[in-house]
C-alpha cells in the first residue's frame, strides 16, 4: 500500500471521526426542538503539518510576509493564475481580485485579516501535494478531525443517544478569546476560551469594527450551560466558514482555493 493510499484512507476515515464528534458531543439533543442545554467540553487545537515539507515552509513565509505587508503584487506570485474564490466568479486572478476588493482597496481588504488568520491556526497535508489551511478541513468542503489527533478527541467525548444538528456547534479558532457578557468590546469578560467547540444560541445582529475587522456578535452557549457573546471573526463551523488549499503545481507551491461563507 503506497503512501499516498494511506493518506487518502486516512482522511477519508477523518471524516467519519468529525461527524461523530458532532453527532454525539451533547448529553442535552436539539433533535426534538429544545436547546442544547449542556454538552461535553471539547477542544481542538491546532495541528500544524508543513514542516513536512521544507519548499512548503518556504513558501508560507514568504506568503506571511506579503501579509504583513498587504502587498498585493507579492500575493499574485503565490497564487495560482486559475485560483477558484468564489461560485458566482470564474477561476481566474483578475476574479480574485474582485471578489476580495483588492484591486481597488487594497489596504481595507478583509482577505489581509482572513489569510492571517488561516496562517496562525496551521494547516494539514490532505495529501502528498495538497495543504489545507485551517487545519479542520479536508478539502473544498467537508471539515475533519486528522488522523493522530482523533484519539485524543474520542477521549474527551462522551456518547449521547439522539442525533442533533451538528452546524449549531462551532470552533472557536483562537487562543484566549473573550467570551463576553454583552454584544460588545467593551462588556464584560465572562470567561477566555481556546479552541473549544461552542453552542451558537442565536446572532445578536449587532456589528463591531474592531482594527478594521467589521463582525457580527454571536450568542454562545458553552459546556456547562453559561451564555456570552463571541466576535464573529473567531467562529467556525462546516456552514460558515473560510479555507485556502494550496497546492504544489510543479510550478512551486500556489494558492489554488480561497473560499468563504460567512453570516451577514
Amino acid at each position: 500500500m503506497n503512501t499516498f493510499f494511506k493518506n487518502w484512507v486516512a482522511v477519508r476515515i477523518s471524516l467519519y471521526i468529525f461527524t461523530f464528534i458532532f453527532t454525539f458531543i451533547s448529553y442535552s439533543s436539539s433533535f426534538d426542538g429544545e436547546a442544547v442545554k449542556k454538552y461535553k467540553k471539547t477542544s481542538i487545537p491546532p495541528i500544524d503539518e508543513s514542516w513536512k515539507d521544507p519548499t512548503l515552509n518556504k513558501y508560507l513565509e514568504k506568503l506571511k510576509k506579503a501579509v504583513e505587508k498587504k502587498d498585493v503584487n507579492a500575493l499574485v506570485e503565490l497564487i495560482s493564475p486559475n485560483i477558484d474564490c468564489d461560485h458566482e466568479y470564474k477561476p481566474g486572478v483578475q476574479n480574485f481580485l474582485k471578489v476580495w476588493k483588492l484591486d481597488k482597496d487594497p489596504e481595507h481588504s478583509s482577505f489581509w485579516g482572513y489569510m492571517s488568520m488561516l496562517l496562525n491556526s496551521s494547516g494539514a497535508f490532505y495529501s502528498e501535494t495538497k495543504f489545507i489551511l485551517p487545519y479542520w478541513y479536508n478539502g473544498v468542503e467537508e471539515p475533519y478531525i486528522i488522523e493522530t489527533y482523533k484519539d485524543k478527541v474520542l477521549e474527551e467525548l462522551e456518547k449521547f443517544g439522539e442525533p442533533f444538528n451538528e452546524f449549531e456547534f462551532y470552533i472557536v479558532a483562537g487562543k484566549n478569546v473573550n467570551v463576553r457578557a454583552e454584544p460588545s468590546s467593551k462588556s464584560k469578560i465572562i470567561t477566555q476560551i481556546s479552541y473549544e467547540v461552542i453552542y451558537l444560541v442565536d446572532y445578536s445582529g449587532v456589528y463591531e469594527t474592531i482594527n478594521d475587522e467589521k463582525y457580527q456578535w454571536l450568542k454562545v452557549r458553552l459546556w456547562n450551560g453559561e451564555e456570552g457573546f463571541i466576535y464573529g471573526k473567531y467562529l467556525f463551523n462546516q456552514d460558515f466558514s473560510i479555507r485556502a488549499i494550496i497546492e504544489n503545481t510543479g510550478n512551486g507551491w500556489k494558492i489554488t482555493i480561497m473560499k468563504r461563507k460567512y453570516y451577514d
